[in-house]
């Protein structure tokens, strides 16, 4: 899950290329306001499915920065292994 503001989108990524294997985007604007015509909703959500990838693209330049600085790596791990094995 993934939050923007108020908005909420809840997605998997699977594999190394980092592909969504499932999506479910916030409530659009035809969810809120009702009346759009047939291009309108297709439109809205592509307009949520690239909010969402560049959601994705946010975190994965934020695990970079972590991945690339060798003393949050080191701490990162161990947060990692921590979540990991609790139960």
């Amino acid at each position: 899950r993934r939050k923007r503001g108020e908005r909420s989108w809840r997605f998997t990524l699977a594999g190394r290329g980092l592909v969504f294997s499932s999506f479910r985007p916030p409530p659009g604007v035809e969810e809120e306001e009702g009346e759009l015509d047939h291009a309108g909703r297709v439109l809205d959500r592509l307009g949520l499915l690239e909010e969402a990838v560049e959601l994705v693209g946010e975190l994965f330049r934020s695990f970079l920065e972590i991945r690339m600085d060798q003393r949050r790596w080191v701490e990162e791990k161990k947060r990692l292994r921590r979540w990991l094995t609790q139960d």
